[in-house]
């Protein structure tokens, strides 16, 4: 009776502690997210946007769907919010150019990209020579990908002001492109980019890249990458340009990647150089339909 008794208490403490827990919000629950709540593409219809040289710009609850461009065109501006929108078979979603502190969360995303690449062309979110921000709770499936979220020249305003991806959810199988990701972290240079707790399932030949940069960090992710024509490894850390890398970290994070030829692929590090590695799990026992997006 006591074994009975004292299980009942810690069932009911598990249940307490859990709903206490606000830093593991439960993003896969659609009873959960306030800003999910209303179906997608049911928020009114957006002509394209370009906004350029403002400060203070908000765009939220808007639907962009069956535009030949880029949905959304921020350039030069500062403190940027773009919020509870939906993105439906546009050219590009989001694209961030010479901007600072941008928020980028709660954004829904389907058949992003025609295959082309450049200026935010087939990407679901697109930052180039932009600083500081917070890119999370997004989540999106399919389309003709380059990189889904794609940070490029950009980077964090310092170490303690790093730019911060986390908690989103992305899905795929209809890229080409044998060079896109899922994340694609330090193109072409950048530095202090924490992402972490990002789920991903096949949403590209890579699931998670570091092409270059400084003080970057992958943290506690899941990428999950099935067998397919140009699938190649889950993660990989390879400066591929003459920019400086340096200061990697690469922790916790869960990872089972099937290359085209069906050999498991999950890490590879195509760099001289040792980041700081602990507790990741490379052929973790992951269930893709468990990871599908639901929109």
């Amino acid at each position: 009776m006591k074994k009975v008794f004292y299980y009942g208490i810690f069932i009911v403490l598990f249940f307490i502690l859990s709903a206490c827990d606000s830093n593991s919000p439960n993003v896969d629950d659609p009873e959960v997210p306030e800003q999910w709540s209303v179906g997608f593409l049911s928020r009114p219809v957006s002509e394209p946007i370009h906004i350029y040289m403002e400060s203070n710009v908000k765009i939220s609850n808007k639907s962009f769907k069956d535009m030949e461009v880029v949905a959304v065109i921020i350039e030069s501006c500062d403190n940027v919010e773009i919020t509870e929108c939906d993105f439906s078979n546009v050219v590009g979603g989001i694209f961030i150019l010479n901007c600072t502190n941008v928020t980028i969360t709660w954004n829904r995303f389907s058949n992003i990209g025609d295959g082309t690449i450049g200026s935010g062309h087939s990407n679901y979110i697109q930052l180039n020579k932009s600083f500081g921000g917070y890119i999370a709770f997004n989540k999106g499936k399919d389309g003709d990908t380059e990189d889904m979220i794609s940070i490029y020249m950009s980077g964090g305003n310092s170490e303690k002001d790093p730019l911060i991806i986390e908690y989103n959810h992305f899905e795929s199988g209809n890229w080409k492109s044998d060079s896109g990701s899922g994340i694609m972290l330090g193109d072409a240079g950048g530095q202090y980019i924490v992402a972490r707790y990002n789920k991903l399932l096949s949403p590209g030949q890579v699931g998670i890249g570091i092409a270059s940069g400084v003080g970057i960090s992958l943290i506690g992710n899941t990428v999950y990458g099935e067998k397919r024509s140009n699938s190649n490894v889950g993660m990989y850390m390879w400066n591929q340009y003459d920019t400086p890398i340096g200061d990697i970290e690469i922790s916790g994070n869960e990872v089972r990647w099937y290359s085209e030829d069906g050999s498991e692929n999950p890490y590879w590090n195509g760099e001289d150089f040792t980041p700081k590695e602990k507790n990741n799990n490379w052929h973790a026992r992951l269930d893709p339909k468990k990871l599908r997006v639901n929109l």
